[in-house]
């Protein structure tokens, strides 16, 4: 499985600056940005003087600030491989993957072939409106919530990986999806109405290789892919894939619609199985959800956390 920073894919040296395209489709907003991030340290520093704040959590705390800092004025438009923001430069990333003929196109790979294939930013801006919207995710809180119901009536459902279909139970999840975000070793639904997408950070060249090849294992000619450009993941540090891809869809395209409703993103276990989630980043992202939600109090008086 080829990680992030696989040598030999991208260009060497250390991660460049994410690429701001010219595409005009809508931007969250970069105070509000800000704001949440100065909250979030604010957060940090007010727990750090609690005595009982575990040494190793404040160190994954302030490794996932300064992370989520560099993604402060990254929009999807910046990240997205879309046909108006595909370069040539993405392409020879995709020759390093696989340089034969037959692979990510038919005949030799080219970049206008390969533009063919992405969704345009016309149909990105068509799916991100201002419309009920749900994210699902897999926490064991949903056993006890059995929120199916309320799920299912909002207008847009997305849902992660593998918790699809027949692993959806009608009162406990809900059923409806209408947007899917994968990982490199989930597949599509396969269903015309559903929206896929592949946020995958830890192994995105799998992800590649799996679906936008077409001889992957997950690849099929009908689907669609919003996947992230080459360019923009030779942009990460490692540290990215420590984000659950729910997250990266929460900050990326998640935000980009009115305030979302969200079910199951505060557990650490799956409801269908007990599995623990693994990313390192997992208790931060609750914190931001948390925040965002008005649920963290933070005292007046406590100073930003890069304050001296």
């Amino acid at each position: 499985m080829a990680e992030l920073r696989a040598p030999g894919v991208c260009p060497e040296g250390p991660p460049g600056a994410f690429e701001v395209t010219a595409v005009g489709l809508r931007t969250r907003s970069w105070d509000a940005d800000e704001q949440l991030l100065a909250d979030l340290g604010r957060y940090i520093r007010h727990m750090r003087n609690q005595s009982e704040w575990p040494e190793e959590l404040a160190r994954s705390f302030e490794s996932a600030h300064a992370c989520l800092e560099k993604l402060a004025h990254v929009d999807a438009k910046d990240v997205l491989a879309l046909q108006e923001t595909w370069t040539e430069a993405d392409t020879d990333v995709l020759r390093r993957l696989d340089p034969y003929a037959d692979g990510f196109v038919e005949g030799e790979l080219d970049t206008e072939a390969f533009r063919q294939r992405l969704p345009s930013a016309g149909q990105f801006a068509d799916i991100v409106q201002e419309r009920a919207f749900a994210m699902v995710g897999a926490s064991d809180s949903l056993l006890e919530k059995r929120p199916g119901p309320e799920i299912d009536a909002h207008e847009v459902v997305v849902r992660f990986n593998d918790h699809v279909k027949d692993n959806l139970d009608e009162a406990v999840t809900g059923t409806k999806t209408t947007m899917h975000v994968t990982c490199d070793a989930s597949g599509p639904m396969g269903d015309d109405g559903v929206t896929e997408f592949d946020l995958e950070t830890r192994a995105p060249w799998s992800s590649y290789c799996n679906k936008m090849n077409i001889n992957g294992v997950f690849y099929h000619p009908n689907i669609t892919y919003y996947i992230m450009r080459p360019t923009a993941l030779c942009a990460m540090d490692s540290e990215f894939s420590f984000f659950t891809r729910g997250f990266m869809f929460y900050w990326l395209v998640g935000r980009l619609f009115d305030q979302p409703d969200m079910y199951g993103f505060d557990g650490d276990a799956h409801y269908d199985n007990n599995q623990v989630v693994w990313e390192s980043f997992l208790h931060f992202e609750h914190a931001v959800y948390r925040l965002v939600r008005g649920e963290l109090e933070i005292p007046a008086d406590v100073e930003p956390l890069d304050a001296t």
